[in-house]
């Protein structure tokens, strides 16, 4: 007979030798959470995806982006679905009309009861915590609803809880928060850190707020283009006639498919045109406004703003 020690060790050496899914294949987990999501277990996808993220290599992991987008819409979270559907088509896949149609709509939905907030982090590798998955790389934007919030945001060993209000009615553009570290500051202490609107010292600021008002209207480029390419394969498509030869039939349909599918598009690029056109004059305001030596006796305030047809920037200045 075998002795039982012996059995019970090889017993314990086949089991550690059994693939597990800490082991799996990148790539298999990923098909894993698309079966699931197309059984309609949504939340058991995005748990499959967001954990095979990193895991993936970074030409596949748009991929990933693309079906978080699909899953969190379907679950009503549109933030994160705003997210995803962003990263993806700024990753090179502008001409996925499928996915610029999803951030369409759901940049639609959330303008209705929410406001964007832009975070601004000087330095390098920070993050902000928002949204169900935890960190988010700094600059980012995040949608919020008018209310008071506290968010997280690090950057290395060190955190700072920073306090984010969100004024006014939704559809317009949210306030710019500037995340400043101090020195020696140990991740989770729970120090507090600027409030929304406060000025930092120096001038890297307007900067940031430039180069982030200049990425949102790279992105509604972006969307332009896929509304261009659609309307012209549109119109390519109802003006043939041999395959529509009642030209009155033909204009219904182009018109009907033009509502639906080139519309949304056009009207996420303006509205990406007039904040990010906004937040571009903001920061570049900012510059000629800027003079640290009058910072103690003086105070400037510039929020960006737009709404149906117009964009501008409010500013107040106190002495």
């Amino acid at each position: 007979m075998v002795p039982l020690g012996k059995l019970v060790m090889a017993t314990l050496f086949l089991f550690a030798m059994l693939p597990g899914p800490a082991n799996a294949d990148p790539k298999e987990q990923f098909n894993k959470g698309v079966e699931l999501a197309e059984q309609g277990d949504f939340s058991g996808a995005v748990s499959v995806f967001v954990g095979v993220m990193d895991k993936l290599p970074s030409a596949e992991r748009g991929r990933a982006h693309k079906a978080l987008g699909f899953c969190y819409r379907k679950l009503g979270r549109l933030p994160e679905a705003w997210h995803h559907l962003t990263s993806y088509m700024a990753a090179g896949n502008k001409s996925d009309e499928t996915a610029a149609r999803w951030l369409s709509e759901v940049s639609s939905e959330l303008s209705a009861t929410h406001k964007l907030v832009q975070f601004k982090c000087a330095e390098s590798d920070a993050w902000f915590s928002a949204g169900g998955e935890g960190r988010y790389p700094c600059p980012g934007s995040w949608w919020f609803k008018p209310g008071k919030y506290e968010v997280e945001a690090g950057a290395g060993s060190k955190s700072v809880m920073v306090s984010v209000e969100v004024k006014g009615s939704s559809g317009e553009s949210g306030p710019v928060v500037l995340v400043e570290f101090p020195p020696e500051l140990p991740l989770g202490s729970g120090g507090k850190g600027p409030l929304v609107d406060q000025k930092p010292s120096g001038n890297a600021w307007p900067w940031v707020t430039v180069g982030t008002g200049a990425g949102m209207m790279v992105v509604g480029g972006i969307l332009h283009l896929v509304g261009y390419d659609r309307n012209e394969s549109l119109r390519d498509k109802y003006s043939n006639p041999v395959t529509y030869p009642d030209g009155v039939l033909a204009q219904e349909l182009f018109d009907d498919a033009y509502s639906n599918e080139v519309k949304p598009l056009i009207t996420s690029t303006y509205v990406l045109y007039g904040v990010g056109g906004a937040t571009v004059v903001a920061g570049l305001v900012w510059m000629l406004l800027d003079d640290p030596a009058e910072q103690s006796a003086s105070a400037f305030q510039l929020v960006p703003m737009f709404g149906p047809g117009e964009a501008g920037a409010q500013i107040q200045v106190g002495f």
